[in-house]
């Protein structure tokens, strides 16, 4: 089904290969290769040309088997992933896209780890701060710590109303560069 082949049909090693987009059949032919040499198996996200010509992706998995120390057979098993590799592309686009405005107009991103209690910041934050990622631990502290003395009661008191009442943050303060 996933060939596009009728049921029953078996092409040979070659033309199994041969569905493999062009690109694709070296890594292919070096994992069999591999595999009837030491036996190892192989787990790998490729594009595929079905009998009808269309190109789709693949997870293909795959095991030789030995009898008397020779390889005897080759076994796996085809996933389509067609539509999970376009959901992954369209993410990475999106993300791609949102970096470059982020970037452009120099708005950093933070993400506050309720749980374990770290602060995990992008590049423009710290460069926002006057830090580079070496410095700090990017814990809730790194922040604070930033905070202009004026401030700090305000800015944490909306972190705590936004954590304790589910609600979005919005406070505006002024930091400390360092």
């Amino acid at each position: 089904r996933v060939h596009g082949l009728e049921q029953g049909q078996t092409p040979s090693l070659d033309e199994a290969i041969n569905y493999y987009a062009p690109e694709a059949r070296p890594i292919v032919l070096s994992a069999v290769n591999q595999a009837m040499v030491d036996g190892s198996t192989w787990d790998f996200e490729l594009p595929l040309i079905t009998q009808s010509g269309e190109r789709i992706w693949v997870r293909a998995v795959g095991s030789p088997e030995f009898e008397q120390e020779k390889p005897r057979l080759l076994y796996g098993a085809f996933q389509d992933i067609t539509e999970r590799k376009a959901r992954e592309e369209e993410l990475l686009s999106v993300f791609q896209r949102m970096k470059l405005a982020t970037s452009s107009g120099q708005i950093g991103i933070w993400e506050y780890n309720l749980k374990t209690g770290v602060l995990s910041w992008d590049e423009t934050m710290y460069k926002i701060y006057g830090l580079s990622p070496s410095e700090g631990n990017e814990a809730y502290e790194l922040w604070a710590s930033h905070l202009h003395p004026d401030d700090r009661p305000q800015a944490e008191k909306a972190v705590a109303a936004a954590i304790n009442n589910l609600q979005d943050l919005e406070t505006e303060f002024r930091i400390l560069k360092r």
